[in-house]
């Protein structure tokens, strides 16, 4: 959605050709995701070895590594318009990172998988442009970098802990659970 609005900012500022390359290569890496979420989806409840967990993170995060490519590459479509386009796509790029940090945060390396092709390679195409703006806003972009690095760490050792206490927390359940029917049985067995 957010790939449409931007196109139509564009529209008639890039060659047609250039706009179909750009839907044609976002909309073919969309679909390869949805493909592979959806079998995903299917045997998701039959996975129970490591293993197979890990290959479906690789899948993950090539996806995520694509499309963040994909969304940074528009700097090179859009290289000869007015400098406002690319702040336009540089904040659309941002928010895109904000929202991959509150859905892919949970997992580091996923999140690190979008955010660097995402961040990275804009930064040092606006460090490549002969201007102090572009320049100093590639430099916002690594500070920006930074903290979403961090904030991602942070929320992925959140997450951990929240799963080792849900998993303490079960325990003690069970252990109370398997403790009051133990009592039970001594009493009965006493009387």
């Amino acid at each position: 959605m957010v790939f449409l609005v931007f196109s139509f900012l564009i529209y008639g500022e890039i060659s047609l050709f250039e706009s179909v390359a750009l839907l044609v290569i976002h909309t073919l890496f969309l679909l390869i995701r949805v493909i592979v979420s959806s079998k995903y989806m299917k045997i998701k409840d039959s996975i129970t070895d490591n293993k197979s967990i890990k290959h479906w993170f690789i899948y993950l995060r090539v996806g995520v590594f694509m499309t963040g490519l994909t969304w940074s590459m528009l700097f090179f479509f859009i290289a000869e318009l007015p400098p406002e386009f690319h702040f336009i796509l540089f904040a659309v790029i941002l928010g895109l990172a904000g929202g991959g940090l509150l859905t892919l945060g949970i997992d580091l390396y996923t999140y690190l998988s979008f955010m660097i092709p995402l961040l990275i390679i804009p930064a040092l195409w606006m460090f490549y442009q002969d201007d102090i703006t572009h320049i100093t806003t590639a430099l916002f972009l690594l500070m920006g970098v930074s903290y979403y690095i961090l904030t991602a760490r942070r929320s992925t050792q959140d997450f951990n802990q929240l799963i080792i206490e849900n998993k303490k927390s079960e325990l003690q359940k069970k252990t109370l659970h398997y403790q009051a029917n133990h009592d039970v049985l001594q009493i009965e067995i006493a009387a």
